[in-house]
């Protein structure tokens, strides 16, 4: 009898336990891939609790590489864009010579999509920009010879989780 993970496991860093994108992930993944799910539990959405959040995916990076998974996908791009393209890519880098395993952020794939799709000039934005409006400079430098465009909210947005406003 053929194993549930035939083709190999994603370990997978999630930003928040609220990340309903989970589920969309494995139905993506062919028939054979596991994932393990894990979470950096960002409470703070703000370029300090961005920064913060370094260690935790530090600490779930490591969890997955003991795990044995074939591949990691630290997700969310605010922890690593407030950091720069250069940090991202160091940080990346220094977690693959350690534990020998391929891993890619959320913020390489975007970055790999515009590549690969040869949409110059464009525009470039993820959903989280706009309430994080702050570090919005910071993630328009990635998108190196493209025009990036930074979407401002004209009213303020209501999460229909705990209404809260954010602007």
């Amino acid at each position: 009898m053929a194993t549930a993970n035939w083709r190999g496991t994603v370990g997978v860093v999630k930003p928040t336990y609220g990340s309903g994108s989970l589920v969309e992930f494995i139905r993506l993944l062919p028939e054979g891939v596991g994932v393990i799910p894990l979470y950096a539990s960002i409470k703070e959405h703000t370029q300090k609790g961005y920064l913060d959040a370094l260690e935790s995916y530090h600490q779930r990076v490591a969890e997955l590489a003991n795990f044995g998974v074939d591949l990691i996908h630290p997700e969310g791009a605010p922890p690593f864009m407030v950091r720069g393209h250069k940090a991202e890519q160091e940080i990346v880098k220094q977690w693959e010579d350690q534990y020998k395993i391929p891993i890619f952020t959320s913020a390489m794939t975007q970055t790999a999509a515009l590549i690969a799709s040869s949409a110059a000039p464009t525009f470039a934005t993820t959903t989280s920009t706009i309430f994080s409006p702050a570090i919005s400079p910071t993630r328009a430098s990635r998108f190196w010879g493209w025009k990036v465009w930074i979407p401002r909210p004209t009213k303020p947005i209501t999460s229909r989780r705990n209404k809260s406003t954010r602007t």
